[in-house]
């Protein structure tokens, strides 16, 4: 019965951060953002057969992050939310590194992997950085901190079979698009409606993430 009470909660969040950022709505947008992630804790919690306190440190940082960055045009909270986010990305890597047998990693994968990693990366810091000014370096460090958890996901999927391998690999796909998009709408040029893509892409990326930790 929680279960449900908990999966409702969050789809009425979920639809009340949308509706806040289609209608630029800051006081729905303080209301709904705080909630998502202490709900997405929640249903990993009641779900995993084994709960990693990694996880849930990540939600956690997670849910600061979201809180940090609902003022996110004040640079110490927007380099606050940051690094709560470097943290989250450290959390499910450290996660993601202890369940990969790495003796049977293909060493293939692992060059490509790194090569097609790096070349994004470079690309998207590329694009953005004369308009980062002193915040270059934690951008960097932040970028490098997604992509090594996007690069271990990819890892994962190839000994995970199914849904458990795939989940969060395509859910840290749709990390690095949602942060992208951030990074671009926040230093760059804003993105007409830009806090619904965002806000969509994180979202279905942290779900697809936390069910695919779920299910392996």
């Amino acid at each position: 019965m929680f279960i449900w009470i908990v999966m409702v909660l969050f789809a009425f969040s979920t639809i009340g951060i949308l509706i806040a950022e289609i209608n630029d709505d800051q006081r729905i947008r303080y209301f709904a953002k705080p909630l998502l992630m202490p709900l997405l804790a929640a249903f990993y919690y009641l779900n995993a057969y084994q709960v990693s306190p990694l996880i849930i440190t990540a939600l956690v940082f997670s849910f600061i992050g979201d809180v940090c960055l609902l003022w996110n045009q004040k640079k110490l909270l927007f380099a606050a939310g940051l690094f709560a986010f470097f943290i989250t990305q450290l959390m499910y890597s450290i996660y993601l590194g202890s369940n990969i047998d790495w003796l049977f990693i293909q060493p293939a994968l692992v060059y490509g992997g790194i090569a097609g990693y790096v070349g994004l990366g470079a690309m998207v810091y590329g694009l953005l950085f004369r308009y980062l000014k002193e915040m270059k370096i934690p951008v960097l460090v932040y970028i490098l901190g997604l992509l090594l958890m996007s690069f271990l996901c990819l890892l994962n999927m190839s000994q995970n079979e199914g849904v458990a391998g795939w989940m969060p690999f395509i859910g840290s796909l749709f990390f690095i698009l949602s942060d992208s998009m951030l990074a671009f709408h926040s230093f760059k040029a804003k993105i007409s409606k830009g806090g619904v893509y965002i806000m969509a892409s994180y979202l279905f990326a942290q779900i697809l993430i936390i069910c695919g930790f779920i299910l392996s």
